[in-house]
């Protein structure tokens, strides 16, 4: 499986179309906490996000997602922290993290998969990784 797409926001950009398909909410780049290189992307809110269109239609393949995470503080409610959806914007997959500060993973059908995670701590740096197998219906996480 070849790599569709890597984003670090080193371009210091959020432009449509120069790393990324889309922006919404309260988001920047900034420099002063980066894991790797000289930018990052900070989001202030629950409902701010980025989003990279990785195909015109939907496809059943699989799709492995990686982001680094940063948690300056915990949310005021349960937060998609990454999230695959489809052609139509429909959930496929998705981690939330909760007020707790743990990571919980859910199906295509909102349901809970396997158990939530210890809690992390704020200030620190963690790889999370998704895994969809969308090959059937409504796929494997």
């Amino acid at each position: 499986m070849a790599r569709l797409w890597q984003c670090g926001f080193e371009l210091n950009s959020l432009t449509t179309g120069m790393e990324i398909s889309a922006t919404s909410g309260t988001i920047s780049i900034q420099t002063s906490i980066a894991r790797t290189g000289t930018y990052a992307l900070r989001t202030n809110a629950g409902t701010s996000f980025v989003r990279q269109h990785l195909a015109g239609s939907n496809q059943s393949s699989q799709v492995w997602v990686r982001a680094y995470l940063y948690i300056a503080t915990l949310p005021g409610a349960t937060t998609a922290v990454v999230r695959i959806a489809n052609g139509s914007n429909a959930t496929c997959a998705q981690i939330g993290l909760t007020t707790g500060g743990t990571l919980v993973l859910n199906d295509a059908t909102g349901a809970a998969v396997g158990s939530a995670s210890a809690a992390l701590s704020t200030a620190t740096w963690y790889m999370v990784e998704l895994f969809l197998d969308a090959s059937s219906s409504p796929g494997t996480v």
